[in-house]
């Protein structure tokens, strides 16, 4: 991935419980955290939060209704679409700055979510900004 750094911040109410979470990922040197499903991570921030991971799991869900490996597919894919619709980078930029592993990931994520390639959805949808 190339010094992306995946940085999680949780915020607790008094009781203890989740009350917002946001994940974003940053430039860091060399910086390797998630593997492509976020799976690595999960020790980590359970650790930082003083939680199991199995109770990391089940209040991440209860805070954002899917589970966290699925919502860094879906913030991923988001971002990367956003990427390609505004900007000029090379689609392997946009895979790195999205944080998939590899622009392979991020193309096998397109075609599996969305049935198109990247450049596809680049060209499809920068031709509806330009005539809507």
């Amino acid at each position: 991935m190339g010094g992306r750094l995946l940085v999680c911040a949780v915020v607790h109410s008094p009781s203890g419980e989740i009350a917002g979470a946001t994940v974003s990922t940053l430039p860091g040197p060399g910086a390797t955290v998630a593997d492509q499903h976020g799976t690595a991570v999960l020790p980590a921030l359970a650790r930082h939060g003083h939680l199991s991971v199995r109770s990391l799991r089940r209040r991440f869900e209860e805070l954002l209704g899917t589970a966290p490996s699925e919502w860094l597919r879906r913030e991923r894919l988001q971002l990367a679409q956003r990427l390609l619709e505004s900007g000029d980078e090379a689609v392997e930029q946009v895979a790195e700055r999205a944080g998939y592993p590899s622009a392979a990931a991020m193309r096998a994520e397109f075609a599996r979510r969305l049935l198109i390639s990247p450049r596809q959805y680049r060209r499809t949808f920068r031709e509806r900004r330009r005539t809507g």
